[in-house]
């Protein structure tokens, strides 16, 4: 015990040479992990939403005419039409996620070595290596789909957060405030991050007011930048997207099994979809996409439009079906979050193998299902590589870097749970509390938003992933230097 502790204490200080060593191993295994992935399936992967991102993007490759929908939006539609405009396949849009995936942890694990400082450089290096072979952001990367965009975003906000800390306030708070703004506007999950960052702005900088505010204001500006550029496309193109806000819907989807059908609001239209409700009940196991997607909330829409109504109508009409059913089933309800946040702790955010059979096989499955496929997509071609690769076992390959992923390895969302309150009352004195404060606040919103409006899925704890580096990071470095120094072996 005595000889590991002091063991670890000297590599907390590693000559400069041996660290930056450290560092590009890291970026080497970062690197690696991914050529490896696309030489194995150097292919991309349809996800069941693929077609909906695609459709504006290959408009505008066909036509020339930027169209956004009012669901989507235009984040990732702008980013698939320039990356298969630039490599001439849907294939760019790939490339360039696996390549943003390798930028965004490069740029996490040198803001972690830098803040960090020399207080354990080669176990900021054990963590960095564990981000660089962590599974699901190289498996996102595959899919068409905006997750991995969202982890890019969230690892720069994060990031640049933590270095606006260091110095230099205002040039990394913007920074943090145009990726968390490129990051709301594709997908609105950020919702506390600009108030947090904000209120942290103006209390750690509260002793010169003058860079408080200019800080606090650098973030802002640039927070709000993409939603002005949004806004003016959609001016000078007179595009009038349909707004489609989805909160109501996803929060009825939840719910719908306790539909009050015989009493209440709205008795007309639940006599519409009781029928659905009834099935739906009889379920043995529920899938709120059931009611999303199939039966009850695309049949409201269609009642609500007959009647000249729109699916922000439909929006609010969701919300107050859902406040009735919880307000008739309280327990049932506590019930059914308490056993989401029960599964999302246990369930979720480990260190998975990239790509799995089953997916490329439904991949197959949904490509195929287009009859007039746009030749950006080279479905043939795309079909083909999959098939091969659905029965190769060299795919099995990848599983052996996730071992080294060893801080996502075990129930990394519970333990990010349990320690970030314990980190923000470590921190609590210095500088850097309120970073850690707001770490805290984002993540405990994402808890919560899982478990009522949405469902926990692994894709959706992506813009979280930085959250859990950070404290499952920070707390290794400061497990390991208390044990150091309350055995003695400290380095004078």
């Amino acid at each position: 015990m005595k000889f590991s502790l002091r063991f670890l204490n000297r590599l907390e200080n590693l000559p400069r040479r041996y660290e930056v060593l450290l560092w590009l191993v890291v970026l080497a295994a970062a690197l690696g992990f991914r050529v490896n992935a696309l030489h194995l399936l150097p292919e991309y992967i349809w996800s069941k939403d693929a077609g909906s991102y695609t459709a504006n993007a290959f408009h505008w490759l066909d036509q020339g005419e930027w169209i956004f929908d009012g669901r989507r939006g235009g984040v990732y539609t702008l980013f698939i039409g320039y990356a298969t405009r630039l490599f001439g396949s849907l294939r760019g849009v790939m490339w360039t996620q696996q390549i943003l995936s390798f930028l965004a942890v490069s740029f996490t694990c040198a803001v972690a070595s830098f803040h960090f400082n020399r207080r354990g450089s080669a176990l900021v290096a054990a963590c960095g290596l564990a981000l660089a072979l962590y599974g699901p952001p190289v498996r996102f990367a595959w899919l068409i789909r905006n997750d991995l965009l969202l982890f890019v975003c969230a690892c720069v906000a994060f990031g640049s957060w933590a270095m606006a800390l260091r110095g230099r306030p205002a040039a990394w708070l913007a920074l943090s405030g145009l990726a968390g703004g490129v990051l709301s506007l594709a997908k609105s999950v950020f919702v506390p991050f600009p108030l947090l960052v904000a209120a942290g702005a103006l209390w750690v900088f509260r002793k010169t007011p003058l860079r408080a505010v200019a800080s606090t204001a650098a973030f802002l500006l640039a927070y709000g930048l993409p939603f002005a550029l949004n806004a003016w496309h959609d001016r000078v193109a007179r595009v009038h997207p349909e707004p489609e806000p989805q909160m109501g819907l996803l929060w009825y989807a939840r719910v719908a099994q306790f539909t009050v059908l015989d009493r209440g609001i709205e008795p007309e239209l639940k006599a519409q979809i009781r029928p659905e409700i009834e099935e739906y009940r009889k379920r043995h196991k529920l899938d709120n996409n059931i009611i999303l997607h199939r039966t009850a909330v695309p049949h409201l829409l269609e009642l609500l439009r007959a009647q000249g109504k729109t699916p922000t109508d439909l929006e609010h009409l969701c919300r107050r079906l859902a406040l009735e059913a919880i307000a008739a089933h309280p327990r049932e309800y506590a019930r059914q979050m308490w056993g989401d946040f029960g599964h999302l702790q246990r369930g979720y955010g480990e260190s998975i193998s990239p790509i799995f059979p089953a997916e490329l096989k439904k991949s197959i499955q949904i490509s195929q299902t287009y009859t007039s496929p746009h030749p950006m997509m080279e479905q043939a071609r795309n079909v083909a590589t999959l098939q091969a690769r659905a029965h190769d076992r060299s795919l099995l390959l990848l599983r052996r870097w996730e071992r080294f992923g060893w801080l996502f390895l075990h129930t990394p969302v519970l333990w990010t749970t349990l320690l970030l309150p314990v980190l923000c009352w470590c921190y609590r004195r210095e500088r850097e509390a309120w970073f850690w404060i707001g770490l805290a606040g984002m993540w405990f919103f994402t808890m919560l938003m899982l478990c009522t409006v949405g469902k926990p899925m692994l894709r959706y704890l992506m813009p979280m992933v930085p959250v859990m580096f950070w404290t499952l990071s920070a707390s290794s470095i400061g497990a390991v230097r208390w044990l150091s120094d309350r055995w003695g072996y400290t380095q004078k």
